[in-house]
């Protein structure tokens, strides 16, 4: 049995100010038993800022209950004590900076080292190539006026990037999920997705459908829809805001990990899905023929939502309509 500690305020402050996937967060600080011991706050009783406490609050015991963001869901944490170390553990999959690491040693590069800062320029510089394209990742760093550019160069090396793009790596090699065809990116997609929630607006009317990321490689899960605007790819199903931000996605693996409420088919195993992620609340969706279906709609009704949607012929139920079209 190792030994327990309580959780002091300044624990919890430190571990509040690092995980900026709480929503919302209440605590409660126990009273010292010795009175005679405890100081006025340095400002006014009122105030609520951290920065007025005094070393005496800062020390004193606390328990924490906070709402936080867990891969799309609203969940209740509480921490009254801790083993070992002092701020709680996260809850979301380890941060790139370290499965970076752990795959460097594992290619023989023991002494690698890499900044979640550097991380995150070296993320920014890909990002960049998405709309500011060059033939070969090299020319961003030539000196010649009409490739080189000088924010890239200026952040990171051109050897230091190539090294990165040979060892960065989201997942944890030791710990892949079986059947998960995305299992090399499900960290970073379900931490994109976390943030997507987080900051999603509120908006109530929604669309859900898929959308396409242009790819031209091998992969298992490659699609190719004829008619698209983009034809070959990967698919994700998607629910959108109006004006298209996007709330949740998740990849497309093929039919047999899709329908995962087999009573409403693929397309309503996706839309069941996608609402089930959402803040609690009442929404209208929208969708196309390929989702709506009449149990599907009588579905969110029944969860207290409205939907709309065009349907297929095939799927009217035999509905007294005078003309299928």
């Amino acid at each position: 049995m190792s030994s327990r500690s309580r959780l002091t305020v300044s624990d919890i402050i430190s571990y509040l100010e690092d995980d900026d996937d709480v929503l919302e967060a209440d605590v409660y600080v126990t009273p010292p038993e010795n009175f005679d011991k405890s100081d006025e706050d340095s400002g006014n009783e009122e105030s609520t800022d951290i920065n007025c406490l005094s070393r005496h609050q800062l020390l004193a015991e606390a328990e924490l209950r906070a709402k936080v963001s867990v891969e799309g869901r609203i969940e209740e944490i509480e921490h009254q004590e801790f083993q070992e170390d002092p701020i709680p553990t996260k809850l979301h999959d380890p941060p790139p900076k370290k499965n970076t690491e752990q795959n460097a040693k594992q290619k023989g590069h023991v002494n690698f080292k890499v900044g979640s800062d550097e991380i995150k320029r070296f993320i920014g510089i890909l990002l960049l190539s998405g709309y500011n394209g060059v033939a070969r990742y090299r020319m961003y760093w030539e000196q010649s006026i009409d490739c080189h550019h000088p924010g890239v160069a200026a952040c990171m090396s051109r050897n230091r990037f190539e090294e990165l793009l040979r060892i960065y790596h989201a997942c944890d090699n030791t710990n892949i999920q079986p059947g998960d065809k995305f299992c090399k990116v499900r960290p970073l997609w379900e931490l994109l997705n976390r943030k997507w929630l987080k900051y999603y607006p509120g908006d109530r009317n929604l669309s859900i459908d898929e959308s396409m990321i242009p790819y031209f490689g091998k992969h298992p899960t490659k699609q190719h829809i004829h008619g698209k605007p983009i034809r070959f790819g990967y698919k994700v199903w998607a629910i959108c805001t109006r004006l298209g931000y996007l709330i949740y996605g998740e990849p497309y693996q093929g039919a047999s990990t899709g329908n995962t409420h087999p009573s409403f088919g693929v397309g309503g195993s996706v839309v069941l899905d996608l609402i089930s992620k959402l803040p609690p609340g009442k929404y209208s969706f929208y969708m196309d023929n390929f989702f709506t279906s009449i149990p599907l709609l009588s579905e969110i009704k029944s969860l207290g939502h409205d939907a709309t949607g065009t349907i297929r012929g095939n799927r009217v139920e035999n509905a007294p309509l005078k003309d299928v079209k």
